[in-house]
């Protein structure tokens, strides 16, 4: 599912403050609002995007959600080359940004964390026993 971008949707930079969202947020809706333009259909789709972003982004809470899935987001400068690009940045790039990818992951860690507890007990119980020799 692709998220919109609602600082694009605002106009305004990631870094903006609060006041100046605020300030896009009621640019955009003295521009677009459907009231003011009845016979245009783009204005309410564009008015609901604003009120999406505002919503959002208004409360400390959410921007914070909402800035952590668009890093997620955001391709990872390692595993790839040039800035926006879609291809590897060297041959054999391990390029995981999917739903599988994740699951993998997750999966991979939950089995590092066992092995570790396993390994971490089974080297508590060698040294009890040469302590109880």
């Amino acid at each position: 599912m692709q998220h919109p971008d609602h600082y694009a949707a605002l106009g305004v930079a990631p870094s903006a403050d609060l006041r100046t969202i605020r300030g896009a947020y009621i640019a955009v809706m003295r521009r677009r609002h459907p009231d003011l333009h009845p016979k245009d259909p783009a204005a309410g789709d564009s008015a609901r995007t604003a009120n999406a972003a505002w919503h959002v982004l208004r409360d400390p809470g959410r921007r914070r959600a909402y800035d952590r899935l668009l890093a997620a987001r955001a391709p990872d400068p390692l595993l790839y080359g040039a800035a926006g690009s879609t291809r590897p940045a060297q041959k054999g790039g391990h390029v995981a940004h999917s739903r599988d990818g994740e699951r993998y992951r997750r999966a991979f860690h939950r089995a590092a964390v066992r092995a570790a507890a396993v390994a971490m007990s089974a080297g508590s119980l060698a040294l009890l026993g040469v302590a109880a020799l």
